[in-house]
């Protein structure tokens, strides 16, 4: 019933939306320009890193597990300048004395309060604070601290922390922590490991101003001449997703309707701009509605979905709060399906950072497919063009020292997408799709982290097979596959097809795949989906009519740049050409027919005596077969065997077994 809800809701979300045009060439643009700008961001971060990319610029210990953040900030936009308090809820993993934060050190801590005492601690050249505590903390101890501190934020551009105007004139500041740039302006832990459970956010700053955050408002007051904003968030985040912004922000209150029930959608815009923001609310709308019938849904759906208008034209899909400029097409599909994945469910290592964009980068195309299919062929193809370029690299990330390759738009996002799209035909649309909702909806990784053997283990418990074949040829492996088919077809309708696969990258020496090749003339079309398991495999197909031409994966399901059919002379081969073999034989007796001409064989063995002891019959349709005689059950001894159809053929041989 539910599959059946889900096919009834695309059909008819396909034939509402298909009215809406998409700029395809506009989007396919924006596009890249979505991935170049987020591997440019983190690439700004790199000249500092000291502890590696892996290690995600991190020295915060893993003996305490951070369960709720109260955070407690004043910025004035006009200023380049930071204050703050964030006060820790944590639980004491192992027995220790001491815990430390990251923190980048041009931020100046001021004290840390613990208990409602002062206590002592150290800002390192590591960017860490070390807190020092009076006495030891027993294992499982619930515990909290509040650490004051205030400075100037590294001035990394459109990096971390970014203070400026918009219009002109108008004071803005916002952060942009992906995917390393917490510590430059709050003490936390930077890495990928520690979600915080919930966090509390009291962002103050001039009255005149607006703050924007993750999570609800719960209160908005003034004080005097200062706006002190309450954002409430129930619900865990990793450390990089937390994001505040400051300016003229007016607040919209929008909605979407899923299955007659209304959800929020907030949005901060600049003043003045609410209209034109508004404007595209459309495909906000519809990527929520096709998004949650797709993955179940949307994650945090008790609170809010919004945006926030910055001056930068990429996007950052902070939780529940998505930092854009203008919500268009392709940039209101990436970072709303990032909520699913990057956001529930964050990659678990850089090297896995296909889980974030390769499937934010899929998803946009299923936007398309079931919201805007006018646009989606080409945007697929666009796709599939920039995964094929070249051959070098997989889509697990290996090498994490290079930020470029980590967030490479051809590996992480054009190919990590293809191998879902790839998964999908695999798998078939029910399998896969449930896959996905298992994979939300796992413990182990739901509201956490997860790396690419979690995908593989709930793809596999919805499909009921193994796929780490796929895994270490498309994920692991490097590179794409090529094929040529060479093929011919007999007067009674019947084709050869040899199908010969050379592969890109000496990582994969064959793309094991089912293939579709369709069989066409003018007026008649038959497709066929083939078990392709190795180079050079032939395959007898018979479409009932004459054939003029056979396409290779005519729908791009498979990543293959080149697909070449060759059509070849038929062999003059006499009818009914047998071999019966082996003789002598001790076991099984092989019986091969090239180019029947009847369509059953009748088949008779007897004794040295005469005595008929086994007979049978194959169907033989058309098309060249090897049949076996099941010997090795007779007694040693002479036999006579006779193959005929009923038309000419008629064969005696004398066996020795």
């Amino acid at each position: 019933m539910k599959q059946l809800y889900l096919l009834l809701f695309l059909c008819v979300s396909t034939a509402a939306l298909a009215q809406e045009k998409i700029d395809t060439e506009a989007f396919i643009k924006e596009q890249e320009q979505i991935r170049t700008a987020e591997q440019a961001r983190a690439r700004r971060l790199s000249p500092d890193n000291t502890n590696g990319i892996n290690g995600t610029f991190s020295v915060a210990t893993d003996n305490f597990d951070i369960h709720h953040s109260t955070m407690e900030w004043y910025v004035n936009p006009a200023i380049r300048y930071i204050s703050g308090k964030i006060t820790f809820d944590y639980t004491i993993v192992s027995a220790t004395n001491t815990i430390t934060f990251d923190l980048i050190k041009s931020l100046i801590v001021d004290s840390v309060l613990y208990h409602g005492s002062k206590i002592s601690f150290v800002q390192t050249d590591a960017n860490g604070v070390d807190i020092s505590f009076p006495t030891t903390l027993a294992k499982g101890l619930k515990d909290s601290v509040s650490i004051f501190y205030q400075g100037v934020p590294d001035n990394t551009g459109m990096g971390s922390y970014y203070n400026g105007v918009h219009n002109g004139t108008i004071p803005v500041s916002w952060t942009l922590s992906e995917p390393y740039g917490s510590r430059d302006w709050w003490p936390c832990k930077n890495n990928l490991l520690d979600k915080t459970d919930s966090i509390d956010i009291y962002l103050s700053c001039p009255q005149e101003f607006q703050g924007s955050s993750n999570g609800m408002i719960i209160s908005n007051t003034v004080n005097g001449s200062t706006r002190t904003t309450h954002f409430k968030h129930r619900h865990p985040i990793a450390t990089y997703l937390v994001a505040i912004a400051i300016s003229d922000y007016e607040i919209t209150n929008d909605s979407v309707i899923v299955n007659n029930k209304s959800y929020l959608i907030q949005n901060f815009t600049y003043k003045g701009i609410a209209a034109n923001f508004l404007s595209f609310a459309s495909y906000y709308r519809n990527g929520y509605r096709i998004f949650t019938n797709l993955f179940g849904p949307y994650p945090f759906a008790d609170e809010k979905y919004g945006h926030t208008q910055w001056g930068w034209n990429g996007g950052m899909e902070h939780q529940t709060n998505s930092f854009i400029n203008l919500p268009t097409p392709n940039l209101a599909a990436h970072e709303l399906a990032h909520h699913w994945f990057g956001d529930y469910i964050t990659c678990g290592s850089w090297q896995d950072t296909w889980l974030n964009e390769g499937f934010a980068t899929y998803a946009t195309l299923l936007f398309l497919e079931y919201g805007y299919p006018n646009s989606y062929g080409s945007t697929l193809n666009s796709t599939f063009r920039s995964a094929t370029t070249d051959s070098s690299g997989a889509v697990f990330c290996s090498d994490t020292s290079n930020v470029a390759r980590i967030f490479s738009g051809r590996i992480t996002y054009n190919k990590g997408a293809y191998v879902l799209h790839m998964l999908r035909y695999v798998m078939g649309d029910s399998a896969f799709y449930k896959g996905i909702r298992y994979y939300l909806a796992d413990p182990a990784v739901k509201n956490g982290f997860a790396k690419t053997p979690d995908l593989k283990r709930n793809l596999e418990l919805a499909y009921g097979k193994d796929l780490g074949w796929f895994f270490n040829q498309w994920v692991y492996g490097e590179g794409y596959a090529n094929y040529k088919g060479e093929w011919y077809q007999k007067p009674n309708n019947w084709i050869k097809l040899k199908l010969s696969q050379s592969t890109t990258h000496q990582s994969v020496q064959f793309y094991k795949m089912p293939v579709t090749v369709t069989l066409k003339n003018s007026t008649q079309a038959k497709s066929y989906v083939l078990d392709h398991v190795s180079s050079g495999q032939e395959f007898w197909l018979n479409p009932e009519f004459a054939v003029d031409t056979i396409i290779i994966d005519p729908q791009q399901k498979i990543l293959a740049k080149i697909k070449q059919t060759i059509k070849i002379s038929a062999p003059d081969l006499p009818a009914n050409g047998l071999k019966i073999f082996p003789n002598p034989t001790s076991g099984p007796l092989q019986v091969a027919i090239t180019n029947p001409d009847d369509a059953k064989l009748s088949v008779k063995v007897f004794s040295s005596t005469g005595q008929l002891v086994y007979t049978t019959s194959w169907e033989t349709p058309g098309y060249d077969q090897v049949f076996t005689i099941p010997m090795q059950q007779f007694a040693h001894g002479t036999y006579f065997v006779e193959v005929k159809n009923s038309k000419s053929l008629k064969v005696t041989k004398k066996i020795v077994h």
